[in-house]
């Protein structure tokens, strides 16, 4: 017997994205701040954005914690 509760009718959610980063709103230049202890999660959701698309970040430190760039 299984652990796990089967439900039905549990609609399928609209979104395939959990994308939390505005990736892809940002144009060349643009910058977002990235709160710390969250800049793995952004670092690999950058890389991830950008494997299937023709855009590059870069996420460096800064004063106040981390900060992601659109630099191509």
């Amino acid at each position: 017997m299984s652990d796990y509760k089967i439900e039905k009718k549990v609609p399928v959610p609209t979104t395939a994205s959990r994308n939390n980063y505005p990736f892809g709103e940002m144009e060349v230049g643009d910058s977002f701040s990235i709160p710390i202890g969250e800049e793995y999660v952004a670092r690999a959701s950058a890389y991830w954005y950008s494997r299937t698309r023709p855009v590059k970040f870069s996420i460096r430190r800064t004063k106040e914690g981390y900060r992601c760039w659109r630099v191509a």
